[in-house]
């Protein structure tokens, strides 16, 4: 069996339809009919069961996905090791970031790269950090940047910078005023007990910010009025500064955010909230020379005092 037909099923399994497989492996959808059932028949048992016009794994099916994905990955990461040996620099690297964090590095992060790398294609996938998580232990890509812990022990990860989870608000908000200054804390520091009958527009579960606002309101014994959940962090920037509630960020992410009006930043938590950004790979995944250059120039970028840029609202005073 070639790699080519173990691509095919892994293509049909994952859109559960063989027009839809056919279309994405740019191949005749009789083609594809034809081999399943040429390769059912060989095996003695069907590895897809068909309900209506999808098709589903079967027992067999899902063991014979899970070792075609093995396989395609043992043969990359030896083309990878091969392609090295030989000195060619010519490929492609995927590479996946989460939603509006480390993202703004990627330009620059991509133009040094591409100085000694030229041929290198690369792709990118920007999505929550659970979903780049499986998408980084099914093979889809070869590095991760993503917010740590991670779930899964057959995960490596290099930390590339931490970052502090502030709550975001209005300077227009009465509560901008009620804080405390902190030595340990880089921003004034907010008691969120103080939020307890205030609107909160969040990203929607299973983001990891999402999940520290949960947390942080739990630890508080805050029942939070949740207005709004979406995950495309410019929206709630805007409704935020415009008072419609309040939210929580990363650092990073805020960085790179252009509010119409001003937004107010705080530390929260004790100790003060932060994330661990990391770049995370497959255990014993064999790392191309490629790929150990993307994660040093990554490294290096992450520690430049200029990468947050934001000019962070000075909160008055309180008379």
């Amino acid at each position: 069996m070639s790699f080519r037909e173990l691509e095919y099923v892994i293509a049909i399994a994952r859109t559960q339809s063989i027009g839809q497989a056919a279309k994405d492996l740019n191949v005749s959808q009789p083609t594809l009919s034809k081999f399943i059932q040429t390769l059912e028949n060989s095996l003695g048992q069907p590895i897809f069961s068909k309900q209506g016009n999808r098709f589903f794994l079967t027992y067999a099916g899902e063991r014979y996905v899970e070792s075609a994905k093995t396989i395609l990955r043992i043969k990359k990461e030896l083309d990878s090791e091969l392609s090295d040996i030989k000195n060619e620099e010519d490929g492609e690297l995927k590479v996946a970031f989460r939603m509006c964090g480390g993202i703004n590095i990627l330009p620059r992060l991509i133009s040094r790269f591409w100085q000694q790398y030229p041929k290198i294609r690369i792709s990118v996938l920007e999505n929550g950090s659970n979903n780049i998580e499986e998408s980084l232990l099914n093979g889809d890509v070869d590095l991760a940047f993503i917010t740590l812990p991670v779930k899964s022990n057959a995960i490596t990860y290099e930390i590339l910078s931490h970052e502090e989870v502030l709550l975001v608000m209005s300077p227009e908000n009465p509560l901008a005023r009620k804080y405390e200054i902190r030595q340990n804390c880089r921003y004034p520091w907010f008691n969120l007990s103080d939020a307890e009958n205030e609107n909160f527009i969040l990203q929607q579960p299973g983001h990891k910010t999402r999940q520290v606002a949960d947390d942080l309101l739990k630890s508080y014994k805050v029942n939070p009025n949740i207005a709004l959940t979406v995950s495309n962090i410019d929206i709630i920037m805007q409704l935020v500064s415009s008072n419609q509630g309040m939210t929580f960020a990363g650092e990073v992410p805020l960085s790179q955010i252009q509010t119409e009006k001003p937004l107010a930043y705080f530390s929260v938590g004790e100790p003060c909230t932060e994330f661990r950004f990391a770049v995370a790979y497959r255990n014993g995944m064999y790392l191309s020379s490629c790929m150990k250059l993307f994660i040093n120039l990554a490294k290096s970028l992450m520690k430049d005092p200029h990468l947050l840029t934001a000019s962070y609202t000075a909160i008055a005073q309180k008379p």
